[in-house]
């Protein structure tokens, strides 16, 4: 575990509104009630009404709290503006909002939901128009959300692999799910049809999370259909890889496998390394490409905003959405897709990909597979030992700057050390080298 405290507040305060009884749940959206206003009390503020009687007593915090309640905003973004400028204070400050809030309701100062009570308002997905720019084809679909600005959600992919894009919209639809679900809304689809055999599997996907956690709620899918059958015999697998050692293990137990023909690798830009750094991510491609020629596995490379869209909120549950969504795209070219396993099976955990939900993401004609977890971390290095090439160029970390290598020094490099030099191997993947005390002594 990451007891990093940057780590653990960032990870808890989006949480505290969604405690069940404890204030309404995050995707509330609040709104001002007509006629209010703050008037000086002397040295205190107090919310007013039109006919001047006091509705609440409050600070310039609760000041600044009700002027972010327009009807546009839900309570985490409200809770998000005031956090980030006080990283250090989210966790009170997300409570504060959640409290401030639910007082300022409970007085009619505000009213949630003012126009969408029941929810009815869906989440439109529309496909647009594909386009090509500087030798990337690009898919994209506009988001339109009734209470906030249209976003659009676009993939890209080098115009030599265009071909391989589907033309169903199943790749939206799975990326696009759980943000209908959070809000706990529709998701209306127009521009595309997806796959008769995912839309029944989408439900049970939600209702599993319905029942894991109360801030995911089963909503109505409206798409139009089309029928799809088993997968084509003789397509090759698709293994989303990223260049760590869940991936690695995968692509070395593939090559092992007699019932895997053939597979590519499919590494996309703007999950794990950021959009805007391009140059990290051009050097970690290379370190999985060198990674990869060396057991002849072709890697292609993706690029998407699914983050930049649906930002770091819940990123952990949603994960496996973004990376089924992205293998999805290339359905025509490829049978099924392969999402590595990051736990093993001894280990019940609601993480975002799960053996249990992962395979829910996928259809009848292109099958999401979830691969690896009959082995513990350890092991999986233990099976590596002799694809020398793929222990040199392993890349672990996702806390250092630097997002092409591992920064030696994290939780997650550190345990990697520990891991190859009890199995007596070398630790090239690494800058430098620290003995097993150095490690301990850090850890």
């Amino acid at each position: 575990l990451d007891y990093d405290r940057a780590t653990i507040i960032e990870t808890i305060w989006p949480r505290l509104a969604g405690i069940p009884n404890r204030g309404p749940a995050w995707p509330s959206i609040p709104d001002h009630e007509a006629g209010m206003e703050w008037v000086q009390d002397n040295d205190k503020l107090k919310l007013v009404d039109g006919e001047g009687n006091k509705r609440l007593n409050g600070d310039e915090t609760a000041q600044l709290i009700w002027s972010l309640c327009d009807g546009q905003r839900d309570i985490y973004n409200i809770a998000k503006i005031i956090g980030d400028a006080y990283p250090e204070q989210q966790v009170q400050i997300a409570a504060d909002v959640r409290n401030t809030i639910n007082a300022l309701n409970n007085v009619s100062a505000v009213v949630l939901n003012r126009e969408d009570s029941t929810k009815t308002t869906p989440l439109r997905l529309q496909q647009l128009d594909d386009f090509s720019r500087d030798g990337w084809h690009y898919r994209q679909a506009s988001l339109i959300y009734p209470f906030r600005a249209e976003k659009r959600l676009w993939y890209s992919i080098p115009e030599e692999h265009a071909g391989s894009l589907d033309d169903r919209i199943d790749s939206f639809v799975i990326a696009t799910l759980m943000d209908a679900m959070y809000l706990g809304r529709p998701l209306q689809v127009s521009g595309g049809k997806i796959s008769a055999s995912l839309a029944k599997h989408l439900q049970i996907f939600q209702n599993t999370w319905d029942a894991w956690r109360q801030d995911y709620k089963s909503v109505r899918l409206d798409v139009e259909l089309v029928s799809d059958t088993e997968a084509a015999s003789g397509k090759r697998a698709l293994l989303a890889f990223s260049g760590g050692l869940d991936s690695a293990y995968s692509a070395w137990q593939l090559k092992q496998d007699p019932d895997i023909d053939d597979f590519s690798a499919l590494m996309v830009h703007g999950l794990d390394i950021p959009l805007s750094d391009e140059k990290g991510f051009d050097s970690a491609l290379f370190r999985s490409r060198k990674m990869l020629e060396s057991i002849n596995v072709e890697i292609i490379p993706m690029r998407t905003n699914f983050r930049a869209v649906h930002g770091d909120q819940h990123w952990e549950y949603r994960h496996a959405t973004a990376i089924a969504g992205s293998l999805a795209l290339l359905q025509s070219k490829f049978g099924s897709g392969i999402i590595s396993s990051t736990l093993p099976n001894t280990m019940q955990s609601f993480w975002g990909s799960n053996p249990t939900t992962d395979p829910l993401l996928g259809s009848r004609s292109f099958p999401i597979n979830h691969y690896g977890d009959e082995a513990t971390r350890l092991e999986k290095f233990r099976q590596l030992i002799n694809w020398q090439g793929g222990l040199d160029h392993l890349r672990v970390c996702w806390q250092g700057r630097e997002h092409d290598r591992n920064c030696g020094h994290c939780n997650k490099c550190l345990t990697t050390r520990l891991s190859l030099l009890l199995l007596g191997l070398e630790q090239n993947c690494f800058n430098d080298i620290m003995t097993a005390d150095e490690i301990i002594a850090e850890l």
